[in-house]
């Protein structure tokens, strides 16, 4: 089993920006040095629930302060950048980071990000397939032109190209039936949500193999990066109470419901929330039924302090981590 972290720099009221960035940056840095596989970081647009616009950036800041942990970006979101200067950025970021690129991608969640760039959402899945086949070919190195839907260029050649060869590991956020066989068809791994029951991520599993099949490929044994916000307290009862704020402010319509069983069906269903013995049951269960062999786990959620966060990780590493060695 591995164990990757999580970032998507909320920034809670009361704190300035600068605080929100570095202590996200601290946290991340010392997940090397804590064993951590990955550190997978989000892009976020006019949200005060994520403050990442630029995920690429912030992956190099991070290249810096590393040697070793791979980097992963859950999720780059394609529509909003030309495909050829996303195509030099990822060959760029792989260059400094020596090679340490996981790209994770997607066409984003509606809301204000496709409002404010003015992408049509209608057809950001075709704008997506043809990014991704542009930045592919740019990858190469080779003279290519292009005449697509949404891009048109005449021959050229992108410079640099990645470190990793024939491309960086691509990894697709799915969540709907067709986006799950559509990267199952083209061998492309996949990334879950942290938000979808356990249930629902056994089925798209499950979905994801059929599909899979159907093309020759048996994904069957295929690593599936699965996130989930995890937090691992002094002892179940604490921890919870210490989530408990920020998970209703994040999940804004728990506020609006009854709290109490709106909370225990995150606690349940979606989050791992609890002392290390709960937190071990829950990966276990996790790791038995949908195939876990990646946890990305989220804990820096809310409006969780700084210690809190370091605590949950730590404890994370050395009391849970352990028992799947």
């Amino acid at each position: 089993m591995k164990f990757s972290i999580y970032s998507l720099v909320q920034w809670p009221g009361g704190r300035s920006p600068r605080d929100a960035f570095q202590n996200e940056l601290d946290q991340l840095s010392r997940a090397e040095a804590q064993g951590y596989q990955c550190a997978w970081l989000a892009e976020q647009h006019l949200s005060r629930d994520g403050i990442g616009p630029s995920v690429h950036l912030s992956a190099a800041n991070l290249a810096a302060r590393t040697s070793t942990i791979r980097i992963g970006t859950s999720i780059a979101i394609l529509p909003f950048m030309h495909p050829l200067r996303i195509a030099e950025e990822v060959a760029m970021l792989d260059i400094v980071s020596e090679g340490r690129v996981e790209w994770g991608i997607g066409r984003g969640y509606p809301g204000r990000g496709f409002e404010g760039f003015g992408v049509d959402l209608e057809k950001s899945h075709k704008l997506f397939y043809e990014q991704l086949e542009i930045i592919q070919r740019a990858w190469t190195g080779d003279p290519f032109a292009h005449d697509g839907e949404f891009y048109e260029f005449d021959e050229l050649r992108c410079f640099p190209s990645p470190i990793q060869q024939p491309r960086p590991p691509i990894h697709i956020a799915a969540q709907s039936d067709d986006t799950i066989v559509w990267a199952a068809h083209n061998h492309y791994p996949v990334l879950t949500d942290p938000y979808s029951p356990a249930g629902e991520l056994r089925e798209n599993r499950k979905l994801y193999i059929e599909a899979a099949a159907t093309v020759g490929v048996d994904a069957s044994a295929l690593e599936i990066p699965t996130v989930r916000q995890v937090y691992v307290g002094a002892s179940l009862k604490k921890a919870r109470e210490e989530v408990a704020p920020g998970l209703l402010e994040y999940y804004g319509s728990l506020r609006d419901e009854n709290p109490a069983e709106s909370l225990k069906f995150v606690f349940d269903e979606c989050a791992i929330i609890g002392d290390a013995a709960y937190c071990r049951d829950r990966i276990a269960e996790l790791q038995e039924t949908i195939g876990l062999s990646q946890l990305i786990c989220w804990q820096n959620f809310g409006n969780l302090d700084h210690e809190q966060a370091l605590a949950s990780q730590e404890r994370l590493m050395t009391q849970v981590a352990p028992a799947f060695a």
